[in-house]
């Protein structure tokens, strides 16, 4: 079963995005604070990330720029799910190192495809290498 690290401020929207994770049985970890994602993403060891970009403390762009970075986590798909929904947020994003960028209110089965893709093409890297 996959891993998926959910990190957004907001209790319903996190609940939300869980909810829909779960209804493909995957594992589904969740924080409400930026700040510990880097911890998380090393105990946790998660398969993709579903990540707010506007949140107290440390900014999403800015924990996407310091995963990707890294040569441990830069292949973990990140996934900006944000209230952001301007071209240039989206442009702005991608540039961060993003592999997808979806706008709340999501729909169920955009997320879902949007994980599936990612975690499925991860995998195929992974079984090249």
């Amino acid at each position: 079963m996959s891993k998926i690290l959910v990190v957004d401020d907001s209790l319903t929207d996190r609940k939300l995005t869980n909810k829909i994770l779960k209804s493909r049985h995957y594992e589904v970890i969740e924080s409400d604070n930026s700040e510990s994602v880097p911890d998380l993403v090393e105990r946790e060891q998660p398969d993709a990330i579903v990540l707010d970009i506007v949140m107290p403390g440390v900014s999403g762009y800015e924990i996407c720029r310091r995963l990707k970075r890294s040569p441990y986590t830069r292949d973990i798909p990140i996934i900006f799910l944000s209230g952001r929904k301007d071209e240039s947020d989206i442009f702005w994003g991608k540039l961060q190192g993003a592999d997808e960028y979806l706008a709340k209110p999501v729909e169920p089965q955009q997320l879902l495809d949007a994980v599936d893709r990612l975690i499925n093409r991860n995998r195929g890297v992974l079984l090249h290498e």
